[in-house]
């Protein structure tokens, strides 16, 4: 290749990963008293209901990262998509309809969730996404729900956007990284791990 498209190439590269943020725009709720350190936590990631915007391997790479983040910090993780449960599979195939079932997905698979043993689940959805030109902007959902009872224990929302020059699977790691990153940093501050 010759060296003046090596460059290009490498300069593009380090712009586009640089336009790439993601922060919390909703103070989050409360969540005094929780601690997941040393817990089991099923995590249901809706994010791949919008993987055309994100992309596979941005999503693949943020299921590695926030497991292993987590589990480096105590927490046991079991992250299952929403492609992988009975009701994601049958919606995908079928396209049947414009509303995600989340909590259909989540209530058909409480009987896997349960041989986790887990004490609670992290639910992430894509609430709100839109494409302007090369920027995909895009707000994200999450809520700490009681596995028992159901009820919302803590939630936020964080904001972020990626810049694309071709495809949106640009630079899948450190796009996964802010992502995680700000949700790791949330939770620590906050004392839930």
């Amino acid at each position: 290749m010759h060296p003046a498209k090596t460059l290009v190439i490498l300069i593009m590269s380090l712009v586009i990963s640089a336009c790439s943020t993601s922060h919390f725009a909703v103070k989050p709720s409360d969540a005094e008293g929780v601690s997941l350190k040393g817990t089991e936590l099923y995590v249901y990631s809706f994010l791949d209901v919008r993987e055309s915007f994100f992309g596979p391997n941005l999503l693949l790479e943020f299921s590695k990262q926030l497991s292993s983040n987590l589990n480096n910090l105590g927490v046991s993780t079991k992250i299952s998509s929403f492609k992988e449960t009975e009701v994601g599979k049958y919606y995908i195939n079928t396209n049947a309809d414009t509303v995600i079932p989340a909590q259909q997905a989540i209530a058909k698979n409480e009987s896997i969730e349960k041989l986790y043993d887990t004490e609670n689940r992290l639910i992430i959805f894509p609430s709100k996404m839109t494409i302007n030109q090369a920027v995909i902007s895009y707000e994200i959902r999450w809520e700490l729900v009681d596995a028992k009872t159901g009820k919302i224990i803590w939630s936020t929302m964080s904001e972020g956007l990626h810049m694309n020059a071709w495809v949106p699977d640009e630079d899948p790691q450190p796009r996964a990284k802010k992502i995680v990153d700000a949700i790791i940093t949330e939770m620590q501050r906050n004392r839930m791990i």
